[in-house]
């Protein structure tokens, strides 16, 4: 099996980390402090008036239409999934609409439960999970499906961000990483090696290297892009082993200080500067720009959401370039730890009952299994949840027809668990994110990096010390 190895190893560092005492700082399951947060009282209660028996039926006792909010663009996907559901009931029918971007869904969905009417299940970004927990906004998802799940069977990597106190706050549906594609063709025109095993794109260097050859060797204007969005900086922190924020991360208690002045925030911001300075990086605004510089062969090296993997293949593939995915890079090889996690969860709000509680548990329990967790996974480039989707994928041919996807996901699996990893976990996670692309206005507007170091720090410092306060395990 490909994953068979990694998975061991991740086996061990748990059974390491539980027998020396250190899960509660370092493994994601055991966040000091998180006891106190209140969001697991009501939906607990809530989730009891469940017949746990009758779990796993896909009926309800009686007909019931359940809302089914996304912000991951892939409607028509995710229904066409859904519609097996529903074949196979006969008394829940559930509609998938897509309700914009992460941050739009989070407000919409509090309104909807002010107004009395939240949606069934709603899939929310994996910065919106301590909010949600602390104001008692979602129902714990083991609290409604975990007597039917094996989370011994979960791939760690995927599910430890949502395991608060032991318990599973949300499923892992739409979990991703940054993933680094580079189009084979124009390595190989030139001169640099371009079979993935041999690719070197593992450090800053290496991005410099490959930028000069193939601005050297091909038409292209540029070498890299990626876009403008906070989750690659702190990508880069976690690379290098370096916590974004501290106690930390930001999970032993509510975090007070950020890490923008430490020397691995000086070498990203010195890298990405030299890179932008020589025009070996091409500034991409957004998502989009930055696939069509990548698709249109403006570029040969895209960072991206692995959940664009199966988009960028395809699109690859029309424009007459073979794609190949390569090593999210580091300063060094040296310490290099691995990918933070992106994408979000599906949580069940609070504010729901009966008949429409037990749908929403039943939608949830199916979608948490292997085959619709390998259907997801195949079909978009989000990771899996259990290893026994791993298992259909590889059975189906999956991974030989389409190796990138197993490139970036080992990448991911087999990261040590870490703080730097697990990735930082704050209150007001957005707002963070916006000051470091408010960093990169500034560094690309000619300040000095050590300008942009220090300012994004205390930016980033003041949106801590307010996140603290409003943070409950403050009290």
């Amino acid at each position: 099996m490909l994953f068979t190895s990694v998975m061991d190893a991740q086996q061990s560092r748990r059974s390491v980390l539980k027998t020396t005492g250190l899960a509660a700082t370092v493994g994601l399951a055991g966040m000091a402090g998180c006891s106190s947060l209140g969001g697991g009282t009501g939906g607990g209660n809530a989730a009891q008036q469940i017949n746990f028996e009758n779990l796993g039926n896909r009926e309800a006792s009686e007909n019931v239409e359940l809302e089914f909010w996304i912000s991951i663009g892939a409607e028509d996907l995710v229904q066409g999934i859904v519609d097996r559901f529903n074949e196979q009931s006969d008394s829940i029918t559930v509609s998938v609409s897509n309700q914009g971007n992460y941050n739009e869904v989070w407000n919409q969905t509090q309104q909807a439960q002010t107004a009395g009417s939240p949606p069934g299940i709603v899939h929310l970004n994996a910065v919106s999970t301590l909010p949600a927990w602390a104001e008692d906004v979602v129902i714990p998802a083991e609290d409604l499906i975990g007597p039917e799940i094996d989370r011994s069977n979960f791939v760690s990597a995927v599910s430890n961000y949502y395991v608060i106190d032991d318990t599973l706050l949300g499923l892992p549906f739409g979990v991703s990483t940054v993933a680094c594609s580079y189009n084979r063709s124009a390595f190989e025109q030139a001169g640099l090696a371009s079979h993935p095993d041999d690719v070197e794109l593992t450090t800053f260097d290496d991005w410099q290297t490959a930028a000069d050859a193939v601005m050297a060797e091909t038409e292209m204007s540029s070498g890299v892009t990626w876009p403008q969005i906070g989750w690659f900086y702190e990508t880069f922190f976690a690379t290098q082993g370096q916590n974004v924020v501290n106690n930390e991360n930001g999970r032993a208690s509510p975090a007070t200080a950020s890490y923008f002045d430490s020397d691995a925030a000086r070498r990203m911001y010195e890298w990405n500067s030299s890179m932008y300075e020589s025009n070996r990086y091409q500034l991409s605004a957004d998502w989009s720009e930055a696939r069509q510089a990548f698709l249109s062969g403006q570029v040969a090296v895209q960072m991206d959401s692995s959940a664009a993997l199966a988009a960028l293949s395809g699109g690859a593939r029309e424009a007459g370039f073979e794609h190949g995915v390569g090593t999210v890079p580091s300063a060094t090889t040296d310490g290099r730890e691995g990918p933070i996690i992106g994408g979000g969860a599906l949580f069940v709000p609070t504010g729901i009952d009966g008949a429409k509680l037990k749908a929403a548990a039943e939608l949830m329990l199916w979608l948490s299994q292997p085959e619709q967790q390998a259907e997801w996974h195949m079909s978009t480039g989000y990771y899996p949840l259990s290893r026994e989707a791993i298992t259909i994928a590889e059975e189906q041919g999956f991974y030989e027809e389409s190796p990138q996807f197993r490139r970036a996901f080992e990448q991911f699996a087999s990261r040590p668990e870490t703080p730097a990893t697990a990735g930082a976990f704050t209150y007001d996670h957005g707002e963070v994110r916006t000051e470091i692309v408010n960093g990169l206005d500034r560094l690309y507007g000619g300040n000095s990096v050590e300008d942009v170091v220090s300012s994004t720090k205390s930016n980033v410092d003041d949106v801590l010390a307010r996140a603290s306060d409003a943070d409950p395990r403050s009290e």
